[in-house]
């Protein structure tokens, strides 16, 4: 009958609805807590925050076949006083913990905020991938600093807590049409480099843009010489690309946009920052706490590296930008506010006659 044929048709949309949508996800936030150890792709992970502690991330169902893949910022440390502090002077410089204050729905503005009817993200699969391992989601290290006769063990496990939500997407949101690979602070530096895992070996047919918020990889030669390898991040660095299986004291920031852009010229390659991205938790305030060592009364002063970190981070963007096939592009913005994804002024900041931060990623 008509009415049988119609019921028939009613299911199989609803079957397939449901597939593509991804079984078992919920359509609001949801919190999971990932075994002690999972096992993906021969490894057993072992997820945890830097002192153990249980490490979470945060999904929600998408009513349209694409994902977004954001991870979360927070600082990063890399020595006894950065990872430890000095009372009280300064306090550690990365966040330390998850939980459910992580929760994206509590703080729903910009992009976070799913129901602004400008948000092109809104329909998407969403999973958010927090932080507490201080080495910006790209370490799998166990470091001991020593100050004084005091030592304090830090697990570097960033890497291998993003790997467990990278399987569960993977698990979850099967064969996305699109996946777009963003993280603010830290998390940008997370984005690009698990993209590159996410495009290699998660969703190969899927189209991917990637973009990172105000993580454009100005580091002293200091740091980058003695310090950036107490996250073990060598041995995370993708084999299957050439010009980034090499010593990691050889690569700049700019380095990780070109290469990925070649080995995947059919995905598109972005940076978002503003000119004089300041404050303690912001980029120059980390640069300042580079430049300035111990030296931790020096460490507020953020505005005294400002310039240099804004000549060093166009450099940068110019060399990724003149030596990608084309499909790399970077937005500086006015002003000096760290990150841009939680910010309501991805609608409606056109400062200096530039689109708003929404249209430029539509257009992505």
């Amino acid at each position: 009958t008509v009415e049988a044929a119609d019921a028939l048709r009613e299911l199989v949309a609803r079957i397939l609805h449901v597939v593509a949508v991804s079984p078992e996800v919920s359509p609001e936030w949801e919190m999971i807590e990932p075994a002690a150890l999972v096992s993906y792709e021969g490894q057993e992970l072992a997820p945890m925050c830097w002192d153990g502690a249980p490490w979470v991330f945060f999904v929600k169902r998408g009513t349209v076949n694409k994902l977004v893949m954001y991870y979360q910022g927070g600082g990063a440390c890399w020595s006894h006083i950065t990872c430890n502090g000095v009372e009280p002077i300064v306090n550690p410089t990365f966040k330390q913990g998850t939980g459910p204050g992580d929760d994206p729905g509590n703080f729903p503005s910009g992009f976070f905020d799913l129901d602004h009817p400008d948000n092109p993200f809104g329909d998407w699969h969403q999973v958010f991938v927090p932080y507490c391992t201080g080495d910006v989601h790209w370490g799998s290290a166990v470091a001991e600093y020593e100050l004084l006769g005091d030592t304090i063990t830090v697990a570097h496990k960033g890497f291998v807590n993003a790997q467990v939500a990278e399987k569960f997407a993977r698990e979850h949101f099967v064969h996305p049409d699109a996946v777009f690979v963003t993280g603010s602070s830290a998390g940008a530096y997370g984005a690009i480099v698990n993209s590159l895992y996410l495009q290699e070996r998660a969703y190969p047919s899927a189209h991917f843009d990637v973009v990172g918020d105000a993580g454009n990889g100005v580091i002293t030669d200091d740091f980058l010489e003695n310090d950036l390898a107490n996250w073990g991040i060598q041995e995370n660095l993708p084999p299957w690309i050439p010009g980034l299986n090499v010593p990691l004291t050889d690569l700049q920031a700019s380095d990780l946009y070109v290469e990925a852009a070649k080995t995947y010229p059919q995905n598109r390659f972005a940076t978002y920052t503003t000119a004089y991205d300041g404050g303690q938790g912001g980029q120059t305030g980390f640069f300042q706490v580079m430049r300035s060592g111990p030296n931790v009364l020096f460490w507020i002063r953020w505005w005294d590296s400002s310039c240099l970190w804004n000549e060093e981070m166009l450099a940068l963007n110019e060399d990724a930008a003149a030596r990608t096939p084309g499909n790399f592009r970077y937005y500086v913005g006015t002003g000096s506010a760290h990150t841009m994804w939680g910010r309501s002024k991805v609608y409606t900041d056109t400062t200096g006659g530039v689109p708003t931060i929404r249209d430029w990623l539509v257009s992505m």
